[in-house]
């Protein structure tokens, strides 16, 4: 079946270029004619040429390619030095919070760290059931273990 499909495909696409060449042979006709030559096909004989001979002199034909000098890096005038952090006094950050405002102002709150979170989370029994409960739901199936 798929012998056919490509011999169809094959013919069609045989018969486009043929058009082709045919309408671009009617074409050159036309042009001759109007021109005055001949409608003789002009024939022209091959040039026989060693390529090596033919690679040789076209190597020897090319012009040498030109070198990019390296570009010097422009100087810059000095900059000036950073003041030290020493001479130079931070002030402190002034707080953005209005006195007369209805909202109490935002206060940093410290993390404990995460092992002492969970040190807090386990002094109660309730939550050490919970966290056996979500081990055995999050962690691997127990085929896989």
């Amino acid at each position: 079946m798929k012998s056919v499909t490509y011999l169809i495909i094959i013919s069609v696409v045989w018969s486009i270029i043929s058009g082709i060449l045919e309408k671009k042979r009617a074409k050159a006709k036309k042009n001759a004619a109007m021109i005055g030559l001949d409608s003789k096909p002009i024939k022209v004989d091959a040039l026989k040429a060693d390529p090596v001979n033919v690679l040789v002199k076209s190597l020897q034909n090319r012009q040498p390619q030109r070198k990019i000098a390296p570009t010097k890096q422009p100087e810059f005038a000095s900059m000036p030095k950073p003041i030290s952090a020493q001479k130079r006094k931070v002030e402190a950050i002034k707080s953005l919070h209005k006195e007369n405002c209805p909202l109490p102002p935002k206060v940093e709150v410290k993390r404990e760290s995460q092992a002492k979170q969970i040190s807090v989370l386990f002094k109660n029994r309730c939550n050490i059931r919970t966290a056996i409960v979500l081990n055995e739901i999050l962690g691997k199936p127990v085929s896989k273990k």
